[in-house]
């Protein structure tokens, strides 16, 4: 089986500092990223290039669909890269740094 771990957060007009430290905890537990942008304002939208170094794929919807239609797309993306594996997070998560020790 695939083992590969895509993260697909969701976000709506998001704290970008709590953005920053939720990628910065994921970056080394997850393969890779995708954000999906659910109609934020293009005040704070985000630029995926700014990521590109943190593996992260942006998706930009034009409005707000709700989080399940959000989840799906980045789902879908996920399927797409052949994930093994799909991790949703929502903007406001930050999980622990690395793995705890069993």
């Amino acid at each position: 089986m695939n083992s590969t771990v895509i993260a697909v957060i969701v976000i709506y007009q998001p704290d970008v500092f709590v953005l920053e430290r939720l990628l910065n905890a994921l970056v080394g537990q997850v393969d890779s990223a995708v954000i999906v942008d659910n109609g934020s304002s293009i005040e704070t939208r985000l630029s995926p290039e700014r990521y590109l170094p943190l593996k992260v794929t942006a998706i930009r919807m034009n409005e707000n669909m709700g989080i399940a239609f959000a989840q799906n797309r980045g789902i879908e993306f996920a399927r797409e890269m052949q994930a093994g594996f799909v991790l949703l997070m929502d903007q406001d998560s930050i999980p622990e740094l690395g793995i705890p020790d069993m």
